[in-house]
């Protein structure tokens, strides 16, 4: 079975069992089934997928529902929306517009024609993949940009001085893991500075990406968290 994951919004039961037949026989792994957004989403926040597939009518999804779309959409900018839909109407085309989606079927389809679709965008994510490894994506929202030294939350660039560069930079590198005082003081300043120094530089630090991203660790050293 494919390690790439798939995730099936549909209203009819029978078409998303359907389809979730075709794909695993097309050796594509389908993590879950959903009804509606609403109930979708619960699910999708406790596992990583490559694509959503959602059949998609403006008619039957409320506003709030179409709101969720967009949201999820922003926090999982690695997650790739395909719309299945038999309606063209401005609002859902709209709709597709708003969540980047990566492609659009109309149904109905051959089942060749959404199996070529899929993996076509795995492709595409594949070669991105390999382009962007100087990219480290961290907390779903945010990533650091090795060779250029920029960090971004969501496709928003959060501008930061050489010293938070710095802190920032050291920390992404080591994910999850305990980066002492010492440690951060050398690589920022290539000396030992007080303490205090590097509680302010923290604490403007927090300011500008989140209070919650840096963790202090029993006042040994600090950390950010892969998820």
């Amino acid at each position: 079975m494919s390690a790439n994951k798939l995730f099936i919004i549909e209203k009819n039961f029978i078409l998303a069992s359907s389809l979730r037949k075709i794909l695993e026989e097309a050796d594509l792994t389908v993590t879950g089934l959903a009804e509606n957004i609403s109930e979708a989403i619960p699910q999708l926040q406790n596992v990583s997928v490559d694509i959503v597939l959602i059949d998609i009518d403006t008619r039957y999804h409320s506003p709030p529902d179409a709101k969720i779309l967009v949201t999820f959409k922003e926090q999982n900018p690695q997650t790739q929306i395909l719309f299945l839909s038999a309606s063209t109407d401005e609002k859902t085309v709209s709709l597709a517009l708003e969540c980047k989606s990566c492609a659009f079927l109309i149904k109905p389809y051959r089942d060749i024609e959404i199996i070529l679709t899929i993996r076509m965008i795995l492709s595409r994510a594949r070669d991105r993949s390999v382009a962007d490894t100087s990219m480290i994506v961290f907390q779903k929202i945010y990533r650091y940009d090795i060779k250029k030294q920029t960090l971004w939350k969501n496709d928003h660039q959060i501008l930061l001085t050489p010293s938070k560069t710095r802190l920032v930079e050291i920390l992404v590198a080591n994910l999850d893991t305990t980066v002492s005082n010492h440690q951060i003081c050398n690589y920022i300043w290539g000396e030992h500075r007080a303490d205090s120094t590097l509680r302010t530089l923290i604490y403007r630090t927090k300011a500008c990406i989140g209070d919650a991203i840096i963790t202090n660790v029993n006042g040994v050293g600090y950390s950010i968290n892969a998820k």
